[in-house]
């Protein structure tokens, strides 16, 4: 029985309290015969300078690899492309230099792919996932200020719907789960757990109506072997995403801190709209 998912600082903010208790290519060509001859070292030179004006003039490129430019709201975005000219990430710097948000983009469709949140201290706040086709979110994911992981919700990417919902006491154990009806989704059952890691209650609603309409609460005791057999099963489910989580979490963190800009750099984003090599 999984009791603890991973050791975080404690946080206060308030989770949602239960029903009845407190729970905290290449091709082969063959090599041709060539002379050799003296290579003129003046003409050379030329060329090298001629072809290192070039690649250093971001006029002579289509698309540079980067552009800035500020925002209405003040924001520094600075757009990042590929070799091939398409757009794959935006990083969005709040009037005082700390990153905002960064939106990682899909390079053949364009849509956004990832879209990362920070709070003022740095620690990630949000993650959402999207399709790169439909451009529905899949994830969302949302961290307390001392990083521990607060919720994660899976949506359908053809639809955009909720698929089920997990929630996580601030000591990082799993709180409750809630499953969404696949054909309506509207909510169906919220499974309770206590601190230790056990069931607590079942809750099932009518998953017919868009409210919450509660049908029965079912306590560990009243429950079948079937029923807590699901639980355990979608209990396990979340410690995986929970572990998945923490490592997205820190290749986030890893990202903020390689974007995070000078202040010579705030300075120069600052002065006007710029492009990058």
């Amino acid at each position: 029985m999984i009791t603890s998912l991973s050791t975080i600082p404690k946080n206060t903010t308030p989770n949602p309290a239960p029903p009845t208790i407190n729970t905290t290519p290449t091709s082969n060509q063959p090599t041709p015969t060539h002379t050799l001859r003296q290579i003129n070292t003046t003409t050379q030179k030329k060329q090298t300078k001629k072809e290192k004006k070039m690649t250093t003039n971001n006029q002579n490129y289509d698309t540079p690899k980067s552009t800035t430019h500020t925002d209405s709201f003040g924001f520094c975005i600075i757009t990042t492309y590929n070799a091939n000219k398409q757009k794959i990430k935006e990083t969005h710097y709040k009037p005082n230099g700390t990153i905002g948000f960064i939106e990682e983009h899909n390079p053949i469709t364009g849509n956004i792919s990832k879209l990362t949140s920070y709070h003022p201290n740095g620690a990630v706040q949000i993650i959402t996932h999207y399709d790169p086709i439909t451009n529905h979110e899949t994830k969302y994911i949302t961290y307390r200020t001392d990083g521990a992981i607060q919720s994660i919700v899976n949506y359908d990417p053809n639809s955009g719907k909720k698929i089920n919902s997990i929630y996580y006491n601030s000591n990082n154990s799993l709180n409750y789960i809630n499953e969404h009806d696949p054909q309506t989704h509207n909510l169906a059952k919220t499974t309770w757990y206590n601190p230790d890691g056990f069931l607590y209650c079942i809750e099932k609603f009518n998953p017919k109506t868009p409210w919450e309409e509660r049908i029965c609460t079912l306590y560990f005791s009243q429950t079948t072997p079937a029923e807590k057999q699901h639980a355990q099963k979608i209990q396990h489910s979340a410690f995986q995403e929970y572990q998945t989580t923490l490592q997205e979490q820190q290749l986030a963190l890893q990202l903020y801190q390689s974007l995070k800009p000078t202040k010579t750099h705030i300075t120069h984003t600052r002065s006007g709209n710029q492009h990058n090599k």
